[in-house]
């Protein structure tokens, strides 16, 4: 299993891997059929026929043969709420741990900035968003949320009317 670092859609970076099929590397398919994500905790859940079930938390980053990093920090959470696809309005919710300057955007699959949510100072605790996806077109956008303590990404889907 590949995390991948979708800051720049355009440019996707390996963050993480764990090896699902340790038994063989063989260029046959022995592995997770699924996994998800989405946990606010940071926690990935990912299944395979033969292998079980594995939930995952990533402690450690390794970017593309540099040394990892340091333990993950607390980071805060984005998680949409409302509709999601949605054909015109939803609703997030913002989850910061410490106070600080933050900016949620949107950008579209391109990697081009479509909206901006949020810019400017916060308190720490949860704070609710709202994003209007009527005027774009249908598809696939990323809600960026730089925080304090770094960044957190979720995807929102636009449906046509």
């Amino acid at each position: 299993m590949r995390i991948l670092d979708a800051i720049a859609p355009t440019a996707l970076t390996e963050a993480a891997f764990f090896d699902t099929f340790p038994a063989s590397d063989a260029t046959v398919f022995e592995g997770i059929w699924n996994a998800y994500p989405y946990f606010p905790s940071g926690t990935v859940v990912a299944g395979g026929i033969n292998e079980g079930l594995f939930v995952l938390r990533p402690t450690s980053i390794t970017v593309s043969g540099a040394t990892p990093t340091p333990a993950v920090p607390a980071r805060g959470a984005l998680a949409v709420v409302g509709a999601n696809p949605t054909a015109g309005r939803t609703s997030l919710r913002l989850d910061v741990p410490e106070s600080g300057t933050v900016r949620v955007s949107v950008t579209d699959a391109r990697g081009r900035e479509v909206a901006v949510l949020f810019d400017g100072p916060v308190g720490a605790g949860e704070t609710p968003l709202a994003f209007d996806g009527s005027a774009l077109a249908a598809g696939v956008y990323t809600v960026h949320a730089a925080l304090p303590g770094g960044t957190t990404v979720r995807a929102s889907v636009v449906v046509a009317r």
